[in-house]
């Protein structure tokens, strides 16, 4: 662990401009899950660093449980006023990625999500934030590469250090910093990545939908309300585009990975608020349950899978092929 990284943190606020978060009915299938938390010992590769490293009063740290990592401790804003996590190695291949997925659930509270690019100023690292709210439910926030802001001791140092590229992304982290007392939890269920032609060709976002993008805190417009037939559309490319995804890694001997991105899908559409259709609403919630009773990986995949062609065919029926089982996931 660097023994500095504390100094880079402490000494100010976050200056991190807030990105704003993709509400459960916007949530996206993502391009690659780089880090899940499913497996036993998935808690070795985290480590904690709160601001008792320089003299500091709040308490934090993590635990894996259920298959996701919780953040929860208490901050105290005498005297540093921050608790953080980070991963212990550095390597998360996201070369040919536009940007990163959280899939969190907060109490309320800013956080911070960083990375690190092997910069650093004189002996110390480059931190890059980016804030994001939470709002006590799940949420599938998307950070671009271009919104994570260069800190250094807490202090925005843009056009002073090179900007954030994928190729160059290491060491995920997790920060809460925003000048409060009081206890806070974060659960993440799963870090993923994201390509932008991705979701501009398969539709894997809501109509009205924006990147998200460097803004500040305050009021936010409200996005119209999708069409019958705009919700139809993004519904099917959500499916769509987690069976493009699933299929390769089914095929490739990885029932499971492909399992975990149907899942996603279909929990992001029967919890989404959008009115689906509610025989494919329904459909889906019993494909869910029959895949989550599913006694191995291949029988979760294909449970998932008719649920999803059944609801498909109910969303846009021309675009629908029964799979034949002798053909695998395709």
């Amino acid at each position: 662990m660097n023994a500095a990284m504390p100094v880079c943190l402490a000494l100010s606020a976050a200056a991190a401009i807030a990105v704003s978060p993709i509400p459960d009915r916007l949530a996206l299938v993502p391009n690659e899950i780089v880090i899940g938390f499913d497996e036993p010992d998935a808690a070795k590769d985290w480590i904690t660093v709160n601001d008792n490293v320089m003299g500091g009063r709040s308490v934090g740290g993590f635990t894996v449980q259920e298959g996701r990592l919780v953040f929860e401790g208490a901050t105290n804003t005498n005297g540093g006023g921050f608790s953080s996590i980070r991963t212990r190695t550095d390597n998360l291949d996201l070369d040919g990625t536009d940007g990163m997925l959280y899939r969190v659930k907060g109490d309320g509270r800013t956080y911070i999500a960083a990375l690190r690019n092997g910069a650093r100023a004189g002996r110390f690292d480059i931190s890059y934030w980016a804030e994001f709210d939470t709002t006590g439910e799940w949420q599938t926030v998307r950070i671009p590469f271009d919104a994570f802001v260069p800190t250094f001791m807490g202090q925005d140092i843009t056009g002073r250090a090179p900007a954030l590229r994928a190729e160059d992304a290491e060491g995920a982290a997790f920060y809460i910093y925003d000048k409060k007392d009081g206890p806070f939890r974060l659960e993440i269920e799963w870090i993923g990545t994201y390509r932008a032609d991705d979701q501009e060709t398969e539709g894997g976002a809501m109509p009205s939908e924006h990147a998200a993008s460097p803004a500040t805190h305050g009021d936010r417009a409200s996005p119209p309300s999708p069409s019958a037939e705009s919700i139809r559309t993004w519904a099917t490319a959500v499916l769509s585009g987690a069976i493009e995804r699933g299929v390769p890694r089914f095929n490739a001997g990885d029932p499971g990975a492909c399992a975990d991105l149907y899942e996603i899908a279909i929990a992001s559409l029967i919890t989404s608020p959008a009115p689906l259709p509610e025989d494919a609403r329904a459909l889906l919630a019993s494909g869910l349950r029959s895949g989550q009773a599913a006694q191995s990986h291949e029988d979760r995949a294909w449970a998932y899978r008719y649920a999803m062609d059944a609801a498909l065919e109910r969303l846009m029926p021309r675009m629908v092929h029964s799979p034949d089982r002798s053909a695998r996931a395709d």
